[in-house]
């Protein structure tokens, strides 16, 4: 049997097959799978059962939400490939579009996936044409292409994508090439890609954290482009539709608490959620409702611009919690105008392999233990920030 590489990052229905590449197995046989096993409805629907082995949903910026699939689900499928490979495949093949005739676009150093949508043709009709060129093969008992040392010489390069999968990229002069050969000559001057800030590696911040940090206290953050911001946080009952906050925290630039509580909830705190931060519905029964606490809430804030780490989770379920509280969830979409999330803020100046908060704070030389409680998360979020302002100013 082939290997398998777990993903420790829970994945869609369509990324789990393709994970399983080694396996020829397709997202619809995946689904079939998992529906008749009890663990979705469909593929955006998770049933009672799914939700309570594990299986979570995951949240776009609109608000889209669709499952994913933890180690659990992948050895669950692993355990059981040739049962997955006995299911209907139904969906229907792709049907190329026609070449485009004008207004063709090339974008340096894209995949052929995007290049070949700016361009209104198909991955195979790319592929075939770089084929024919020599600038790519596809060995026997391969799956996907790999370049020739002739696509090489041109300047194609394989890397990884952010979940680890092989991912191919192709200079300006192989797409033109590409056109060239289709027939194609009213092409668009290149459309260079937004040039990236140079960011900061794992070495670069060890070698930066002999910086003095102690005792310093930042009021403007001119690197990290934030200003006049309370830092929350909250922890809640879990991660889906139905769950809602049991904690709240705010915090100020000088890392004075200007609001914390928990929260009796109305839903049971689920056992993943509650190995974190320690809540139990048995430990917040005195505790107040949060409909009780929101006006104490908003005026600790003021008007303040919020900050986070990872706020885009906070702001769903704030909104979801208020709505079930009969509380206008517009209240914190108010709230949350013009708002910072530090996860997005680090992206641009670091690279790790997570950005947790956690792994944030240890690659800046945090090393204190966090109980995961909203205040201390709130404090450390600062830290963080405190410190990575500083090293980008010591650059």
């Amino acid at each position: 049997m082939p290997d398998y590489n777990f993903s420790n990052e829970p994945l869609s229905a369509s990324m789990l097959a393709k994970s399983f590449v080694e396996f020829d197995i397709k997202r619809d046989q995946v689904l079939a799978f998992l529906i008749e096993k009890g663990y979705v409805e469909d593929i955006r629907t998770i049933t009672d059962f799914g939700l309570a082995n594990g299986v979570q949903y995951k949240y776009s910026d609109s608000g889209s939400k669709w499952p994913v699939y933890d180690i659990q689900i992948q050895k669950l499928i692993l355990d059981n490939i040739e049962t997955v490979k006995q299911y209907e495949v139904l969906s229907t093949a792709y049907t190329p579009k026609p070449l485009p005739t004008e207004g063709t676009v090339i974008i340096p150093f894209c995949s052929i996936t995007a290049f070949a949508k700016n361009n209104g043709f198909s991955n195979d009709t790319a592929n075939r044409v770089l084929a024919e060129l020599g600038y790519i093969i596809r060995r026997e008992g391969e799956k996907t292409f790999s370049p020739t040392d002739l696509g090489v010489s041109k300047g194609i390069d394989v890397g990884k994508n952010k979940r680890g999968f092989k991912m191919i990229t192709y200079p300006s002069n192989v797409q033109r090439e590409i056109l060239t050969k289709l027939g194609i000559t009213d092409i668009k001057e290149v459309v260079d890609e937004p040039k990236e800030e140079k960011k900061l590696n794992i070495i670069d911040i060890a070698q930066k954290c002999n910086v003095d940090f102690d005792g310093v206290i930042l009021e403007e953050y001119p690197n990290l482009k934030i200003k006049d911001f309370v830092i929350i946080d909250t922890e809640t009952t879990g991660i889906s539709r139905d769950d809602e906050i049991i904690e709240f925290a705010v915090v100020d630039i000088y890392g004075e608490v200007l609001y914390e509580s928990t929260f009796n909830p109305m839903v049971m705190v689920n056992p993943s959620a509650a190995m974190v931060n320690g809540l139990t519905n048995e430990s917040l029964v005195d505790s107040p409702l949060f409909k009780d606490e929101w006006q104490k809430i908003k005026d600790a804030i003021g008007n303040k611009r919020l900050l986070g780490h990872n706020l885009s989770f906070d702001k769903r379920l704030i909104a979801q919690t208020l709505e079930r509280y009969g509380i206008d969830p517009q209240e914190s979409n108010d709230l949350f105008k013009g708002y910072y999330d530090s996860m997005r803020i680090t992206k641009k100046h670091i690279d790790a392999k997570s950005y947790s908060l956690e792994n944030l704070a240890h690659m800046v030389g945090i090393t204190r233990a966090e109980s995961h409680r909203a205040a201390d998360d709130c404090i450390m979020t600062l830290e963080f920030l405190n410190r990575l302002e500083i090293i980008l100013n010591n650059q």
